[in-house]
Parts: C-alpha cells; structure tokens; sequence
C-alpha cells in the first residue's frame, strides 16, 4: 500500500491515509491502525504504522502483551492505551517525532 502498487483506485488509497491518521504537526504526519486481541489466553494490543517527516518515512511496529494470568477484557482495557503513548514516547526518543 506505501508503495502504491496494490489494484485499487488512487482515490481509494488516498481517503484511507487520510482516515488513519493519528497525528499532523509542523512539517510531519503520522498515521497507523490500533487492535485488540488474545494470544495464547493473554491481552494483546498492537499499533503498526509510519511517520513522514523531512522527506522521510518511517515505519514501525508496537505490540503490548498484558499480564499472564490476568482477566482478559479488563487487561485489554489496561493496555489500549499504552499503545499510542509507548509508540509515540519511543518514536520521540529516536527522533523520529519532535
């Protein structure tokens, strides 16, 4: 899909960049999708996406697993959260996000 090669319209394409976009500042853009799930009886919770900047793209990848042992539906609430803010935190880290 980044690289415009799948047989879908441009048009197509386009709206859903714009509908995953997480976030747009000076001179950046982020976008990416969020799920929730159960692996192994464990909450999971996932965020996989990219950042332009300066002309850049970088994609990454973030995967949550919560506490074994713990009630499924109420770690899943824990943990939906931490996705966008550990990716984020981790992203301004390496300098990937002002």
């Amino acid at each position: 899909m980044l690289s415009g090669e799948l047989p879908a319209k441009k048009t197509h394409v386009e709206l859903l960049w714009r509908l995953l976009e997480i976030e747009r500042g000076q001179g950046y853009s982020d976008r990416g999708k969020t799920g929730p799930g159960s692996l192994d009886g464990r909450a999971i919770g996932w965020l996989v996406g990219y950042v332009e900047r300066d002309s850049h793209r970088w994609i990454y990848a973030t995967l949550i697993q919560g506490r074994a042992g713990a009630e499924v539906q109420a770690e899943m609430a824990r943990i939906t959260p931490l996705r966008r803010s550990i990716s984020r935190a981790l992203l301004v880290k390496t300098n990937v996000l002002p």
